[in-house]
């Protein structure tokens, strides 16, 4: 019997001592790890089915218009939804519509009637792409 504790002493020292410093596995050490996706900033993450995509909605860029000339004043929707600059002048009563600046039109601005006040606006198109961000849990 002595001859069996001898043998068996040594390998529970060996067992507590492999548990004991056994390295600890935690989720960043894992290596089983999964990969998810998701969208890079301004896309909303959709789902159709099984299948995914990041989809950014149509939006509006809007810029101000052109000054109004000296002596007159923008009046909002002066003409119906239209605004107007609008005065009295020494050659009479003077109104004139408000532009966008000439190098905003040349982008694709152009001036949008609505109530209240008018603006130059330029409509961006929505746009789908696939999840580009890797996450790595």
């Amino acid at each position: 019997m002595r001859n069996k504790s001898i043998l068996v002493t040594p390998l529970l020292v060996a067992i507590v001592a492999a548990a004991v410093f056994a390295p600890r596995a935690s989720a960043r050490t894992s290596s089983l790890s999964e990969v998810y996706w998701k969208c890079s900033s301004g896309f909303a993450f959709e789902t159709s089915g099984s299948a995914v995509h990041c989809k950014k909605p149509q939006w509006t860029e809007t810029k101000p218009f052109m000054g109004c000339s000296i002596g007159l004043i923008l009046k909002i929707d002066l003409v119906g939804s239209t605004d107007m600059c609008a005065g009295n002048t020494v050659a009479g009563v003077v109104s004139l519509e408000p532009a966008c600046y000439p190098s905003d039109v040349v982008v694709g601005f152009t001036k949008r009637h609505v109530d209240g006040k008018d603006f130059c606006g330029k409509t961006h198109p929505s746009q789908i792409v696939a999840p580009s961000l890797a996450i790595t849990l």
